[in-house]
């Protein structure tokens, strides 16, 4: 994540946006995002992926006010975009979980839909500001099946107000908050040094 996409995160605000790939992982997001749907910060990075939320996190799944018909376009999105990376582990291993844990997962990916991935309205229902009316768009950063800004939109002047409420929220509650919004690097190994050695004595003499 580079400091120009992370600064472009932050001065959208309070509009919502995030940072996501193909895989519907978020790689990185605004502190309006971060408490819209679910507390992201709270979530382990390897979590922070809209399929695995959308059939696992409850907080996420309430936010949603019709969660069966977003959960059934997300799943016939993620069948198109994962056409073109059948042979990826990360792919197998993002299905391989869901079917494992989740069996209305199981049910929508049985029906073998397909949609493309484009712009819509929803309803979003906010723990902390109540109903928003949003216009979900994407802005791919490279090619298509790359990574992409999403934002969320509001839609009319209520759901505006409530997301300048929300942001103001997460203001207050920053400080005592610690920055989660990217995914950290991996530690880098640390270099192999060669074995030392053994430091000879000569006998001291009697």
């Amino acid at each position: 994540m580079t400091p120009a996409l992370r600064a472009m995160l932050d001065q959208l605000g309070p509009i919502p946006a995030c940072i996501q790939n193909s895989r519907y992982d978020i790689l990185a997001y605004n502190a309006t995002y971060g408490r819209l749907l679910c507390d992201l910060d709270a979530l382990a990075p390897e979590d922070r992926n809209c399929l695995w939320l959308a059939f696992t996190d409850a907080d996420w799944r309430a936010s949603m006010v019709d969660v069966a018909e977003v959960n059934r376009t997300i799943v016939a999105k993620f069948r198109a975009a994962m056409a073109e990376h059948l042979a990826e582990p990360a792919w197998k291993a993002l299905l391989a979980r869901l079917e494992a844990r989740s069996p209305e997962f199981r049910e929508l990916w049985a029906r073998h839909e397909v949609l493309g991935v484009g712009a819509k309205t929803k309803y979003v229902r906010n723990a902390h500001v109540g109903l928003l009316h949003l216009e979900h768009t994407n802005l791919w950063l490279g090619p298509a099946a790359g990574p992409r800004l999403v934002t969320m939109v509001p839609v009319d002047e209520e759901s505006r107000a409530r997301l300048e409420q929300l942001a103001r929220l997460e203001r207050l509650a920053r400080p005592a908050r610690l920055d989660h919004r990217e995914r950290p690097e991996p530690p880098e190994p640390e270099p192999l040094r060669s074995p030392q050695a053994p430091e000879l004595r000569t006998p001291a003499a009697v």
